[in-house]
């Protein structure tokens, strides 16, 4: 079978011309945007801009103060990566699977093992500010956690617009254009 593709969705609109901004993995839904401005996506996906992509997780594992402090400070996520740049971590639940399964009633939820019911299991967001392959889940995994839904929810400021039923879109705003480029200036400064 051809796996699809995010252009799949877009079978009623001319998309020549037109690419993503940044990108999602396969198993990871959420927040992306689409533009035929090159100019427009060198802002917000150059790494000299740090602009902040944030991200909705569950995870299996536990995420404790040490933990949260290297995301935080920046963590070496690959052989012959350097240092991560400093992370935003925010834990919104932690506590064993059968505590939260109702809550993590996600489609595709294939990670988790239906008899693993004492399993420690934390949910959060990750705010990053580059963009390498897998980051978010290799972050995670560089301090125990296994992520088994990741979401993204917004980019440089600019949140998913949560009317929006997975696989719908919309056209951004003028003052949702001029927030997300306002928000690649002045970013030289220290987290």
């Amino acid at each position: 079978t051809v796996n699809k593709t995010v252009f799949d969705f877009f079978d009623d609109v001319n998309m020549n011309g037109v690419f993503h901004v940044g990108r999602l993995d396969k198993d990871t839904e959420g927040l992306l945007l689409f533009t035929n401005d090159g100019e427009f996506e060198h802002q917000l996906m150059c790494p000299q801009k740090h602009v902040e992509k944030t991200y909705f997780f569950w995870a299996l594992g536990s995420l404790d103060e040490e933990d949260r402090k290297q995301l935080e400070q920046g963590i070496y996520i690959g052989k012959g990566e350097i240092l991560t740049k400093p992370a935003k971590i925010e834990v919104q639940k932690c506590g064993i699977y059968k505590e939260f399964k109702h809550e993590m009633a996600i489609e595709n939820l294939n990670n988790i093992d239906s008899n693993s019911y004492n399993q420690p299991v934390v949910s959060g967001y990750l705010t990053i500010s580059e963009g390498r392959k897998h980051q978010v889940k290799r972050m995670l995994k560089a301090v125990g956690c296994y992520v088994v839904y990741l979401k993204r929810i917004s980019i440089g400021g600019l949140m998913l617009d949560e009317s929006l039923k997975k696989g719908q879109y919309r056209f951004l705003k003028e003052a949702e254009i001029q927030k997300l480029l306002e928000n690649t200036i002045n970013l030289n400064k220290p987290y």
